[in-house]
């Protein structure tokens, strides 16, 4: 079974209920498309090939690629408002998500967004999509630029943790984009996003979040952004309140995906979080699947990483089939 870890599906009754708002995250209709707008004067197209969920399947069917794990980031950048706000509009984003699930159970995972702004909110808003039926959380790489994990938010991860649904890490966009009008910057998107995830995945080691968490495991995508290549200054001055190395944590509670296309990079995240946990994904359609999958195979790694699954991600009906 090949699972593609790391696949975006915008729900257009969730891009609907944007049009109208006056506030971001805000959307307006253009033809066949929408303009999505989270960053403050930044539009962004939003086309059949993010909200065609059908066309993704039969693109994934005749490619050999059983499972799509799907996510609407862009549609988590709401940290900035009242909880309760946000809420309303992740729940309905979460509900969008898991009717989809439903729809194909053997076909799809759906990742919920959680208003991390508002820990008691989230918590609520978490419950909801374990009862739904999603498998895990999409959670942006900081809270309008503050760390994720803090010993406020601890409760909610908490939370995951009991209820066994894994942490999938993905950058944030209002956060992380300073410069004005346009698409980001390569510099923004191909560095900036890469660090800012990374520094996600340390604030989890360094704030003592997994150690209180012991069964919470984490994907953190495009083959660990920058920290396969920064581990061993890293290890050399890390927080002491880790008990144990870095890449320890990295090898035993870490994953990652194969978003990233630079040569040797597979190898070196091998070489970090271990074989095991190097996992197909192409974020699609940011990336194009069938270029992504040809990537894995001329690398010779694909007999390795097709059969590589999160922990936890699949339903028990899909599990008897890896």
């Amino acid at each position: 079974m090949i699972v593609d870890h790391q696949v975006h599906w915008f729900p257009p009754a969730s891009l609907n209920m944007l049009v109208g708002r006056t506030r971001l995250p805000r959307a307006e209709r253009s033809g066949e498309m929408w303009l999505l707008e989270i960053v403050e004067g930044r539009q962004m197209s939003v086309g059949r090939e993010l909200t065609d969920l059908e066309a993704q399947l039969v693109l994934a069917s005749n490619l050999g690629v059983d499972v799509l794990v799907i996510s609407p980031p862009s549609l988590g950048e709401c940290q900035h408002l009242p909880g309760t706000e946000a809420a309303e509009i992740l729940h309905r984003v979460n509900a969008e998500l898991a009717a989809a699930q439903r729809m194909h159970p053997d076909r799809l995972v759906g990742l919920a967004m959680l208003p991390m702004q508002d820990p008691e909110v989230a918590i609520t808003v978490l419950e909801e999509a374990a009862e739904l039926g999603l498998r895990g959380i999409c959670m942006l790489s900081s809270i309008e630029g503050r760390p994720i994990a803090t010993d406020e938010t601890l409760p909610v991860f908490r939370r995951m943790d009991k209820l066994g649904m894994p942490l999938v890490l993905h950058p944030a966009v209002r956060s992380q984009t300073r410069t004005p009008g346009g698409l980001p910057s390569v510099g923004e998107s191909g560095i900036g996003w890469m660090a800012h995830t990374a520094l996600a995945a340390l604030n989890l080691i360094e704030s003592g979040t997994l150690d209180k968490c012991p069964n919470l495991v984490v994907l953190h995508p495009h083959l660990g952004g920058v920290l396969p290549y920064v581990i061993g200054r890293v290890e050399r001055i890390q927080n002491e309140r880790a008990p144990l190395a870095i890449g320890e944590y990295l090898r035993s509670r870490f994953f990652t995906d194969t978003v990233n296309r630079t040569r040797g990079a597979i190898k070196l995240a091998f070489d970090t979080y271990g074989i095991d946990h190097v996992l197909f994904g192409t974020d699609h359609p940011f990336e194009q699947m069938a270029a992504m999958k040809q990537f894995i195979v001329s690398q010779g790694v694909a007999d390795i990483v097709f059969g590589n699954v999160l922990p936890g991600l699949l339903p028990p009906s899909l599990q008897d089939t890896q």
